[in-house]
Order: C-alpha cells, then structure tokens, then sequence
C-alpha cells in the first residue's frame, strides 16, 4: 500500500452504509465478509496498490465491484 493509500478513506461498498474504510478496502470487515468468498477472491485479484490514490482502478476491478453489487442485489442480503 502507498503512504498517500494509507489516509485515504471512502465508504462501504455494501449498498448503504456508511462505515468509512481505507481506500485500499472494498469495504467494512462486516460486510466484506457476507461476500462469498470467490467474490472476495475476485476483487483482491483485480486489486492494484496505488489504485485508490489514482482513482484509476483497472477494468478487472471494476467488473468485480460490479459483480459483488450484482450478488448483494441479488442474494436478498441487508
């Protein structure tokens, strides 16, 4: 991780909350774990350091924040 990665925060990437978390993170440790694990296998794979501080993460990223939006739409979960 970046030195600027590590002051760097944003919220939740679970719809609707508003815990704040390091860029680095997805997002909260609550909510990163009611993800499956392949999903969470997924988005670290596609994780790039310095990405958060760039605000260019990859399109692989990308497509895994979509997916884990479309499995929360998806699985009923709150």
């Amino acid at each position: 991780m970046e030195a600027n990665e590590k002051n760097m925060k944003h919220e939740c990437g679970w719809p609707g909350c508003t815990n704040v978390v390091s860029i680095s993170l997805w997002g909260c440790s609550f909510h990163w774990y009611k993800l499956p694990s392949l999903i969470r296998a997924r988005i670290w794979a596609a994780y790039r350091p310095g990405q958060g501080v760039t605000r260019a993460p990859s399109k692989e990223y990308l497509e895994a924040a979509k997916g884990a939006q479309d499995w929360i739409k998806g699985s009923g979960s709150d």
